[in-house]
């Protein structure tokens, strides 16, 4: 009685297709809503993604269709064309506004940005002495250049 056991096949192309119909779905629901305090997974939830999956939302975000989704929607070429465009352009907050959307549909904002530099080493109190002593010396230098003003005036 050996039985040889199939092994399931891979999920048929058509279902894909209906997975990318919901993530596309989810892109607009995103796109549309980010900056209005609508999270990723509550996104998920209003397009019908289980509880659980929308609670762990990197784990979409992280699929190849999702990603290959985000590179057609938004391609880097398209962003890196605006961005040029928005160097030389008077009206630029509306593009500019429809960049970091874009950028934070990518993923491109990093969430724990470490930036070296030389105060970084320094606690945020000593860090606010630092910024103290920078005050006080570009007053002290605005004072003196007021009062030559003065001065001259006189």
């Amino acid at each position: 009685m050996n039985k040889k056991i199939k092994k399931n096949k891979k999920v048929p192309r058509k279902k894909h297709k209906v997975v990318n119909e919901r993530h596309k779905r989810l892109l607009k629901r995103i796109s549309d809503n980010l900056g209005k305090g609508v999270g990723i997974g509550e996104a998920m939830r209003l397009e019908g993604y289980s509880k659980s999956y929308s609670e762990t939302p990197r784990q979409l975000l992280s699929t190849h269709n999702w990603q290959e989704l985000i590179q057609k929607q938004l391609p880097d070429e398209l962003l890196t064309k605006v961005h040029k465009e928005l160097l030389s352009n008077d009206q630029w907050r509306a593009r500019d506004a429809g960049l970091d959307k874009a950028y934070k549909i990518k993923g491109r904002y990093k969430e724990n940005i470490v930036v070296e530099h030389e105060y970084s080493n320094l606690s945020d109190e000593e860090l606010e002495g630092e910024i103290a002593e920078i005050i006080s010396e570009a007053i002290k230098i605005t004072t003196e250049e007021n009062q030559k003003e003065i001065k001259k005036k006189k």
